[in-house]
């Protein structure tokens, strides 16, 4: 059951920042998102930020960017083939890139007030509510 902030109620969960980009770029040309999610520890907030990241790298295409496919080629993994789709993976893991904070200032705002504020400045944002990165 969650309450009129659209927090989940009764349960020990936490507000974490996720700041979400991939490592060819470093979050670069708008290559990045924020987030702002419940979870009971930061052990789940990286578990989130990694799938945010992994869907961040495939949506932009950045692994074709990068040249990974044609690396993928010249190492001898032609394309469609299942050493080939690895291959790509592997990058992908590699390339994943986030940070997550624990918000840690007292607030009776919702999450999508909060997200928001962060979406105005992030750094500020950051500065105000969170404690140091996970």
């Amino acid at each position: 059951m969650k309450n009129k902030n659209n927090r989940k109620e009764g349960a020990m969960s936490k507000l974490y920042v996720i700041y979400a980009y991939d490592q060819f770029f470093g979050g670069m040309h708008g290559n990045s998102q924020y987030a702002i999610i419940e979870a009971e520890n930061s052990e789940e907030a990286d578990l989130f930020a990694t799938d945010l990241s992994r869907d961040l790298i495939d949506m932009y295409g950045i692994w074709m960017d990068a040249g990974w496919g044609q690396e993928a080629i010249d190492n001898g993994y032609p394309e469609g083939t299942s050493d080939y789709e690895r291959y790509i993976e592997a990058c992908v893991e590699d390339d994943i890139a986030f940070s997550v904070y624990q918000i840690t200032k007292e607030t009776t705002l919702s999450i999508e007030e909060l997200e928001r504020l962060l979406n105005v400045d992030p750094e500020d944002f950051i500065k105000e509510y969170c404690a140091k990165e996970s």
